[in-house]
């Protein structure tokens, strides 16, 4: 950051700062420091009439991008188009901006419509859609920030899926053999695995919690994002939190099997036999 704020003569982000806010010249730059992620986002004026024919992201030095460390969890052009005065049409503006795939929306803020498909496009990156009917500066910004946190806590909470479905049966199989396990739940598997149950929880609440302060009203023909967002990622979050609940079970029940000790027992405790492994 740092570096590219140099670039441009701006003042670089304080050492240790987990926010950092500039206006570069070609593009405003806002960027944020997570637990387990950053963001950046990069805003441009003048959408003109197909905004994602012409990207925010292109504005910023190719290379600059290229070399930032990390992994990809989400990426997506949002724009904020005027709605005009007739009433939305999703099949129109699914034909025009998101290649005729099936929209999800909502009115939001009491001043807007947000449009998204929930896909990647061929350039890697998803698209949202923002059909302004009167919403001030703040209002456009606020509007904005919560509903790309709700794709990216929406997949950060999708992470644990594959942990719980390869974890389930690693339980199962100690369920059945829980003589022979030692202290395989109380290594560091089970401090992995349960941290990441615990972000899905809370990556979970915050998804709710933005799609509540969307305060949504229905598109005619368009599921919204609480209906979407309720449908696809509840059963993952059920599956996680099951699986969540075994393990914590089993490794109750190990302790306390440890713990006990019949009166004149001198037997050594049992050898380590497992090691539960999780990503």
């Amino acid at each position: 950051m740092r570096d590219l704020a140099g670039r441009f003569g701006a003042a670089p982000p304080k050492p240790g700062a987990n926010y950092y806010s500039a206006d570069l010249g070609p593009f405003r730059l806002k960027w944020e420091r997570h637990t387990e992620f950053v963001r950046y986002k990069f805003i441009v004026a003048g959408a003109g009439d197909d905004p994602f024919a012409e990207h925010a992201i292109a504005a910023v030095p190719g290379e600059w991008v290229a070399a930032l460390p990390g992994e990809v969890v989400v990426a997506t052009h949002a724009a904020v188009l005027p709605a005009g005065g007739e009433p939305v049409d999703p099949d129109a503006v699914s034909a025009r901006f998101f290649s005729g795939r099936t929209l999800i929306g909502a009115a939001v803020a009491g001043a807007a419509v947000a449009l998204t498909d929930f896909r990647i496009h061929r350039d890697g990156f998803g698209r949202l859609l923002v059909l302004d009917r009167g919403m001030t500066r703040r209002q456009a910004g606020r509007t904005v920030q919560r509903l790309l946190e709700i794709d990216t806590y929406r997949m950060l909470a999708l992470l644990t899926l594959p942990v719980a479905r390869e974890l389930s049966p690693v339980l199962t199989g100690y369920e059945r053999e829980l003589a022979e396990i030692t202290t395989a739940l109380t290594d560091v598997g089970e401090a992995d695995s349960h941290y990441r149950f615990s972000a899905a929880a809370a990556y979970h609440e915050l998804v709710t919690r933005r799609i509540e302060e969307l305060r949504e009203e229905r598109v005619p023909g368009l599921q919204t994002f609480g209906e979407f967002t309720g449908r696809r990622l509840a059963p993952a979050m059920n599956t996680c939190r099951a699986t969540a609940t075994r393990q914590e079970s089993l490794s109750e029940r190990w302790r306390g099997r440890r713990s006990f000790s019949p009166p004149g027992s001198t037997s050594p405790a049992p050898a380590r036999t497992r090691r539960c492994w999780s990503r």
